[in-house]
């Protein structure tokens, strides 16, 4: 299907070693120190987020890698790797390809980083939706990054399927419940319990290849698609850990902001 010009920037990370006057000058997070940034310039980057979490598998793989405290939901790197296998198993029989974009109006929770690294996997495109959007202003974002499939956690099924009468593509967008079976085709839960633990992609993953596309607030206009590669994203975790200082006792991180 032949895409039209999408209203989106492209993220670049652009890296320099800092002056050292201006380091003792400015001191703060943001100002780190030679010695900071001689480990970050040792240190590993992995080239994709897949090679990442193969990495943390290898090297750890029943240490947490999220916890969602307030509802006792604890998930490891090879849960999310052995899940994230499975989804993308049953998403490639779905028709989900490289580079195909899949948006995903939901809540949070394991289920969205069980999609995300799944499209990781196969080249696949993840375009999150602020789940206190408008039914017009998901369809606006499905439209706009010329969605092909929508992933809808339950509580924001009626927004979806509401906002499903004004997408625009010439072939019908895909909507997949997470686990509320409202139509004949399958579930995100039914898709990663009927999928391969084994699952190897025929794709290559490049770090120049886009990860998935933030969109902006919109607070003066429509929001603006942001395109965010795998390189990126290696490069901006290696550089925030760089500077939380890499010889602290601190391996957890509370994260407040949502994950659209």
């Amino acid at each position: 299907m032949a895409r039209r010009k999408r209203n989106a920037a492209v993220g670049t990370v652009s890296m320099s070693r800092p002056d050292t006057e201006s380091n003792r000058n400015n001191p703060g997070p943001l100002c780190p120190s030679d010695e900071t940034w001689s480990d970050f310039e040792k240190g590993y980057v992995p080239e994709t987020l897949n090679d990442l979490l193969r990495k943390r598998v290898g090297e750890a793989p029943d240490s947490v890698f999220a916890e969602w405290f307030e509802h006792g939901e604890r998930l490891t790197f090879r849960q999310l790797d052995e899940s994230a296998a499975r989804l993308a198993s049953s998403l490639s029989v779905l028709g989900v390809r490289k580079t195909s974009h899949v948006a995903a109006l939901m809540t949070g929770g394991p289920e969205f980083f069980f999609l995300w690294f799944a499209l990781l996997r196969l080249g696949a495109v993840l375009v999150p939706i602020n789940d206190k959007y408008t039914p017009g202003e998901v369809a606006y974002v499905v439209n706009d990054s010329d969605a092909q499939f929508l992933i809808a956690s339950d509580a924001l099924l009626e927004v979806a399927r509401t906002a499903e009468a004004s997408f625009s593509a010439v072939e019908p967008v895909r909507i997949v419940p997470c686990r509320h079976a409202d139509t004949e085709g399958p579930t995100l839960q039914q898709l990663m319990d009927e999928g391969d633990p084994l699952f190897a992609p025929s794709e290559v993953v490049f770090p120049s290849d886009v990860a998935n596309i933030q969109y902006t607030s919109g607070t003066t206009g429509f929001p603006k698609g942001c395109i965010l590669t795998h390189e990126f994203y290696s490069m901006f975790t290696k550089v925030g850990a760089s500077i939380r200082n890499p010889k602290s006792q601190a391996h957890n991180v509370l994260n407040w902001a949502p994950l659209f």
